[in-house]
């Protein structure tokens, strides 16, 4: 739901902590392969 934020207007800057977290959790190499799988279905959306 934090990879949502940008594309729905939400500004996941006001809270730090968020952010944070979504950074540390983008990090994990089976979180970024899967946003790598999805990235593509995102932008045809």
């Amino acid at each position: 739901m934090l990879n949502w934020c940008e594309h729905s207007g939400v500004p996941i800057a006001d809270w730090p902590v968020l952010l944070d977290y979504r950074t540390r959790l983008r990090a994990r190499p089976s979180v970024a392969r899967a946003m790598a799988e999805e990235w593509p279905l995102l932008k045809a959306a």
